[in-house]
């Protein structure tokens, strides 16, 4: 889906959020992408609550006329996640994480977890109308830096 902006208005960046929550409902991301221990599983975005800090990084014109735009952003967003029961112990204390249906099944824990984090976002501008401008967002990659990457899921490994 896309939507319709003017550049450079202060409903830019809304577009961009609703744009990536569009393009990334239903997709299914690992607990690695997002620094997390693997004891979160069937990760789904739920919502991105805010984006700021938007920096382009790239922009190249496609011979269609539309860009192609890298933005480094910073992205606060809700994940839908579900936790083995036996595992909850090794994630419960993770200020981040709330469990809003401990008895989703015989097995697993239906819970959301809070995350904010860098991220390179590429995504398509239409140009095509001067005063309208429409976004499609391509790819998102969170940034994690190296001295960040698994900290958490190491420390619960050692408790197994």
């Amino acid at each position: 889906m896309t939507y319709f902006v003017q550049w450079g208005s202060p409903e830019f960046e809304e577009a961009v959020q609703l744009a990536i929550q569009e393009a990334y409902v239903g997709v299914e991301w690992s607990s690695e992408e997002l620094n997390l221990p693997v004891e979160y599983e069937t990760i789904h975005l739920d919502i991105v609550e805010d984006i700021s800090d938007i920096d382009v990084a790239d922009a190249r014109k496609m011979p269609d006329g539309r860009f192609l735009i890298t933005v480094e952003a910073s992205l606060d967003c809700n994940f839908d996640v579900f936790i083995f029961k036996p595992d909850y112990p090794l994630v419960e204390d993770d200020p981040r994480l709330f469990i809003f249906d401990p008895s989703w099944n015989k097995h697993y824990m239906r819970a959301e977890i809070a995350l904010q984090f860098q991220s390179s976002i590429t995504l398509v501008l239409d140009t095509s109308d001067a005063e309208q401008r429409k976004i499609e967002v391509l790819y998102i990659t969170p940034k994690i830096p190296d001295d960040e990457r698994l900290e958490l899921g190491r420390r619960h490994r050692y408790r197994r």
